[in-house]
């Protein structure tokens, strides 16, 4: 059986890589294994007066994510397929490279370009960072 790593971040980007994961799974009878990565602050900042601890925007970070992935993992419900869902934290291209090189994954899938405010010529960061890292074929959805 085919098992796919679907990368989601909540962007329109990773709702059209979900459409495609669907009609792959469905085609291929395949697991699929949703990821979404929570990105922490590098450091305590402040902001407006206001302090705002590392584990406190983790939290919302890790808060975030876990939507992104409930929202996600919804969207496959009613099509008799297998779906678990994986929350990292870290550097998100860093973390689905470790996450699809380190387990029994087919393919990864992943939208183009996501959330992360770089814009690319043709592809974003994440994305490209996930093709040559990665040890399994990557499809890269526009």
């Amino acid at each position: 059986m085919s098992h796919l790593l679907l990368a989601v971040d909540g962007s329109e980007q990773a709702q059209k890589a979900a459409n495609r994961t669907l009609e792959l799974a469905k085609a291929l009878d395949a697991k699929v294994t949703i990821v979404s990565v929570a990105v922490p602050a590098p450091a305590p900042i402040h902001w407006s007066g206001t302090h705002f601890y590392y584990d406190q925007l983790l939290d919302k970070q890790k808060e975030q994510a876990n939507k992104i992935l409930e929202k996600a993992k919804e969207f496959f419900t009613g099509h008799s397929l297998e779906v678990d869902t994986v929350l990292r934290i870290g550097d998100p291209a860093d973390e689905i490279c470790q996450l699809c090189n380190t387990q029994n994954f087919s393919m990864v899938i992943l939208g183009s370009r996501g959330l992360t405010g770089i814009k690319r010529v043709i592809i974003g960061s994440v994305a490209n960072y996930v093709i040559q890292c990665s040890k399994i074929p990557v499809l890269v959805i526009k």
